[in-house]
This record gives structure tokens, C-alpha cells and sequence, in this order.
């Protein structure tokens, strides 16, 4: 139980962290294009 906990936070961590970057993308190629 305790692993399945650990694999839950660790992969919505892991979500978090990427779609982080995706929006991080976005931001930065709004700002290259003004």
C-alpha cells in the first residue's frame, strides 16, 4: 500500500513537473514573439 502511495506522489510530481515545463515553453515563445 505504502509503495502504491509513493508511486501516486511520485508520478503526479512528475506530471506537475512537466506540464510546469510545457506551460514554461509556451510563456517563453509568447515572449520570443514580441
Amino acid at each position: 500500500m505504502i509503495h502504491f502511495i509513493l508511486g501516486a506522489v511520485f508520478g503526479g510530481t512528475v506530471g506537475i513537473l512537466t506540464m510546469a515545463l510545457l506551460v514554461a515553453e509556451k510563456r517563453g515563445g509568447k515572449y520570443e514573439d514580441e
